[in-house]
């Protein structure tokens, strides 16, 4: 309730940091996609409502949200928002998610050691 609240606030500065802390605990790789799946309906309507924002820097954090979200629970779930935006929006989308792929998929993929090199004979 208070992030729709804060979405929706008259004052821009409030948008905009209430977008960017939606986006940080998003980027962070703490939220798991079990928490964000009830509300994603919600989240989005305030995101795809954020990117038409008069504030520049509001449409911007609301499309890496929205990128983000597209990460954690993938392509099928989103589908019905993003279909909703305009071309610009959609290129700036997956330009957001082409860019954060290689970064998740690092993070998701657990680092292997190195072999131990072998003992001379």
């Amino acid at each position: 309730d208070d992030i729709k609240k804060g979405a929706v606030h008259k004052v821009p500065a409030v948008r905009l940091e209430v977008f960017s802390w939606v986006h940080r605990c998003l980027a962070s790789g703490k939220t798991k996609a079990a928490v964000l799946t009830p509300v994603v309906k919600d989240l989005c309507k305030l995101f795809l409502a954020g990117s038409a924002d008069s504030n520049g820097e509001v449409r911007d954090l609301a499309l890496q949200c929205l990128a983000s979200t597209h990460i954690l629970l993938g392509k099928r779930m989103l589908t019905p928002f993003i279909d909703q935006l305009d071309s610009v929006k959609l290129e700036k989308i997956n330009s957001l998610i082409d860019a954060a792929a290689p970064s998740a998929a690092a993070a998701k993929t657990p680092q292997q050691p190195a072999p131990a090199p072998a003992a001379p004979p």
